[in-house]
This record gives structure tokens, sequence and C-alpha cells, in this order.
């Protein structure tokens, strides 16, 4: 729950110091405005269109902040525990979302993927030269991926974590499929 607070209260200080700006600056431009052309300092706050304005910038900065709120507990909930696993022999490179994942995971004594531990190794790799991705965060609350060998570059609105755990789903799907097909080529052999 800490974790979620200060990750919350670090979101609202960099992603929203500027709608934030933007309300109190408002209110405070207008009444110097009002003051230089009326002589009063709130006779233009009085008008039904500068009302309107700041009824607008309020429903922004409120839908925004429930916005940063849900994208915090959902990068929240990705970033569990099982998702740093490591170990396990390299299965095979999946492609996903435009990046490579290398597959992880365990064989039975037969040598056939146990498909509950698979799972998708992060960092992601670069599709054109195989090096390790860097991930930083940018401003409006998406990722970019930086590959610092060729320059590959790829905005993605969910981090590394987030995004292996879905890599992982298609790779345990892909191995399930696998498996089914051997079992069907077994059955016709007999």
């Amino acid at each position: 729950m800490k974790k979620f607070l200060l990750s919350l209260l670090l979101g609202l200080l960099n992603k929203f110091v500027i709608s934030i700006v933007f309300n109190i600056a408002s209110p405070i431009v207008f009444a110097f405005i009002s003051k230089f052309s009326t002589g009063d300092w709130f006779k233009l706050l009085h008008n039904p269109l500068i009302d309107c304005i700041f009824g607008l910038l309020l429903v922004w900065f409120v839908a925004s902040f429930v916005y940063k709120i849900l994208l915090l507990r959902k990068n929240n909930r990705a970033s569990n525990s099982d998702m740093f696993r490591f170990g396990g022999e390299t299965i095979g490179p999946l492609s996903y979302k435009e990046v490579i994942w290398r597959i992880k995971g365990d064989r039975d004594h037969k040598g056939f993927v146990i498909q509950r531990s698979l799972y998708a190794d992060t960092p992601a790799m670069c599709p054109k030269c195989r090096t390790e991705l860097e991930e930083y965060k940018k401003i409006l609350g998406s990722y970019k991926w930086k590959c610092i060998d060729c320059g590959f570059e790829k905005i993605n609105k969910n981090n590394f974590y987030f995004e292996a755990g879905r890599a992982e789903k298609i790779a345990r799907r892909d191995a399930e499929n696998a498996w089914k097909l051997f079992k069907m080529q077994e059955r016709d052999n007999y």
C-alpha cells in the first residue's frame, strides 16, 4: 500500500503539475487582465464565459486525476512478485508488441515444456539487433523502450512487467497448442 501511495504522490507531482499550474494560474491571469482592462480585480471573473472555462478546467483536472489513479493501480497490479522470476532454460523467442521476449521455463523428464513454468524474461530485446531494451517513463504515463545499440525506439502504454505477463500468456497458449498437436500426431501414429 505504501508503494502505491508513493507512486501516486510522485505521479501527481510529475504528471499533473501542468494541470495544477493551469488551474491555479488561470484565475490569477484573468484577475490581472480584469484589473488592467476594467480597473476591478474581479469584474471579468463574473462573466458566464469565464465561469464555463473554469468549469471545463475543473472537469479536465478531475478526469485526469481519476485516470492517473486507475493507471497507477493497473501498473501496481502488473508488477506483483511472481513477475520477478528467474531460472529455467530459454525455451525460445516470442515476438510480441514489436519486440522480442525471451521465454524461459522448465522441461519434464521427457523434454516437454512444463506450461505452468513458462515466463517472459524482462527486459525485452530489440527486434533488430537483439540487445536488451531500456525503459524510460514518459511525461504522459506511457513508456519508451529504447535500444542503446541500434537506436530502435518504441512507445508503449504499459511497462515491461505488464507486457511480460501478456507475453507469458501467449507463450503458454502456444505451448498448449504444440502439446495438443503432438498428442494428435501420436494418436494418429497408433
